[in-house]
């Protein structure tokens, strides 16, 4: 039997921050999907696995975020919208479809200057 050849696919949300623009240039070699807002709007969790879906990746990295940590305070529904029932979603995605996960999140944006987590 010959070896066969998996297509790694990565696919990651944020493409347009800073640790996605940097990361669209680290994986120049390798088959990704890089998500604007436009692309998969955090905002709308009935859409979130059917956008995921249509890419069908081997590996998710999840990086966007609701980062304004004084409009978090404002817009305190919006901010946990996408840090928290969003990131969720990819969560069960990911644990549906056995797909790795990597996470990566800043502690300011699930905190603001008002005590505890937003």
């Amino acid at each position: 039997m010959g070896k066969e050849s998996v297509q790694l696919s990565v696919l990651f949300t944020g493409a347009n921050g800073q640790v996605g623009r940097a990361l669209k240039l680290t994986l120049k070699d390798v088959n990704y999907y890089a998500l604007t807002r436009d692309d998969l709007d955090l905002t709308n969790l009935e859409l979130i696995f059917g956008v995921l879906d249509k890419y069908k990746p081997s590996v998710i990295i999840h990086l966007a975020a609701y980062t304004d940590v004084e409009g978090a305070e404002d817009h305190n529904d919006q901010a946990i919208c996408i840090n928290y029932k969003a990131t969720s979603e990819i969560v069960a995605y990911c644990n549906k479809f056995r797909i790795p996960l990597i996470y990566y999140h800043q502690i300011m944006s699930l905190m603001g200057k008002k005590k505890g987590l937003i």
